[in-house]
């Protein structure tokens, strides 16, 4: 007899059911998230990093934050508010060429480019309106100062403010020159103390940066200059704190400018001998005194650290240490680090001296007449000197080694920081009882008090 065919639930496989424990599971999933921790821990850092992004910009964008606004209302009673600047900076095109850009980028400005404005051109009906970038420069129609709120002038001035740093020589220029344009279309529209001021410093800030690409890549805008000069001779003792800051600094980096432009020493000298006129005012604000010492650092980055700019540096960190404000001369001390050390490549003196680099000596040189120049620079530069001198006894190098040991005690009777001179002179006696050749494991360049990397002198 004929089986039967199976009927299709017969042909099926019967399903498993595979009961898993809540304690199998748990383990399960911490397997799972232990090796998946990498990416997890990855994933929370972005997350952290764009919420401080985040909370930075947010804060970045207050229209009126402490540094622009409240610090700068001083004596508002006084102000002579209404005394708006009456240079208009309605620029001729421009001719000049840039070799290199002020920023990061490859950027060429081209030879020559339209800088004239159509506000007062009574024939717009023929011109196409032209959209404008918060972040860059304005065309030939710009909206927000024909038609913007005070609101709106604020907010654009706000993203004008810096938004043009590292960009090219065209977006600098361009973006400043519609930042003095808004700032003076603020202080048309609102005669409020606080906005007339940071109005005002909006108008000094930009025509300093545009005088200094105008010098810096040797353009044709004589209207710039107007603009700076006549800022200097309304503003430079103005009741506000910033605003008087501001406008010394015109007319302070004016020499510097010029000399930028064609590089005569006598720009130099001139100033020199502004300093005296304009930097006890100039050292009352932060931005003025920073974009101060930015310049002159440029000057000394511009000429390879020639020297050139060595003598005026002196001159500008003696006159920082005179100011009242403890966070100004606390810049003095960031400054005159830089000055002396910035270009030395510190950290490398040692690896260098050990790959016998025969051009490494003459930079030992200049390090150490930098300590003896500034025997209150931090410990860590007195530990790169040690280490230094320890690796020359490593290597047997006995005259250089008497050398820098007679140069550094002399330096050691010089320091009034009494435990800086107690340490500096107890690393001297280890110093001394080293063998020649190859040391212990542990120099005595660790027994200087300094648990940090050595670093290489801050930018700020």
């Amino acid at each position: 007899m004929a089986n039967k065919p199976p009927i299709e639930e017969e042909t099926e496989p019967q399903e498993e059911v595979v009961e898993i424990s809540f304690v199998d599971g748990a383990r399960l999933v911490l397997g799972y998230l232990w090796f998946m921790r990498k990416s997890i821990a990855g994933f929370l850092l972005i997350v952290g990093l764009g919420f401080i992004i985040f909370k930075t910009y947010s804060k970045s964008r207050q229209k009126f934050d402490e540094h622009n606004s409240a610090s700068v209302a001083e004596n508002s009673s006084e102000l002579g508010l209404g005394d708006s600047p009456e240079a208009k900076v309605n620029l001729a095109p421009l001719d000049g060429e840039s070799p290199e850009d002020l920023g990061s980028s490859n950027l060429e400005m081209p030879k020559s480019f339209d800088t004239e404005d159509t506000e007062d051109t009574e024939d717009t009906e023929d011109t196409e309106d032209t959209e404008t970038s918060e972040e860059g420069g304005t065309d030939s129609y710009d909206p927000i100062l024909e038609n913007g709120t005070v609101d709106e002038v604020i907010e654009v001035l706000m993203v004008l403010n810096n938004s043009w740093v590292g960009k090219d020589t065209t977006t600098i220029f361009m973006s400043n020159k519609r930042r003095a344009k808004l700032a003076r279309r603020l202080m048309e529209l609102d005669t409020e103390e606080n906005r007339q001021i940071f109005g005002l410093n909006e108008y000094i800030e930009s025509i300093v940066v545009l005088d200094w690409v105008s010098s810096r890549k040797n353009l044709i805008a004589p209207e710039v200059r107007t603009a700076l000069l006549e800022i200097v001779e309304k503003y430079q003792h103005h009741k506000a704190v910033a605003v008087r800051a501001k406008a010394s600094l015109a007319g302070l980096v004016i020499p510097l400018h010029d000399f930028a432009r064609d590089q005569n020493g006598e720009y130099l000298d001139d100033f020199e001998s502004k300093l005296d006129e304009f930097s006890e005012r100039i050292f009352e604000d932060e931005f003025a005194s920073a974009r101060l010492c930015w310049l002159v650092m440029g000057l000394r980055k511009q000429r390879d650290w020639d020297g050139v700019a060595l003598p005026y540096c002196r001159k500008l960190i003696d006159k920082i240490q005179e100011s009242s404000d403890p966070k100004i001369r606390n810049m003095g001390v960031n400054f005159k680090e830089r000055v002396y050390f910035e270009h030395l490549g510190v950290r490398d003196l040692v690896a260098r001296l050990d790959q016998g680099d025969k051009e490494v000596h003459a930079t030992i040189d200049e390090f150490f007449q930098g300590i003896e120049t500034n025997s209150e620079v931090r410990l860590e530069f007195y530990q790169i000197g040690v280490s230094i001198i320890v690796k020359l006894k490593q290597l047997e190098d006995r005259e250089r080694y008497k050398s820098y040991i007679k140069i550094l005690t002399k330096i050691g009777e010089s320091i009034t920081e009494e435990e800086k001179r107690t340490e500096v002179f107890k690393v001297l006696g280890e110093l001394d009882a080293l063998p020649w050749g190859i040391v212990a494991d542990r120099p005595a360049s660790q027994t200087l008090d300094s648990p940090e990397e050595v670093q290489e002198p801050s930018a700020n």
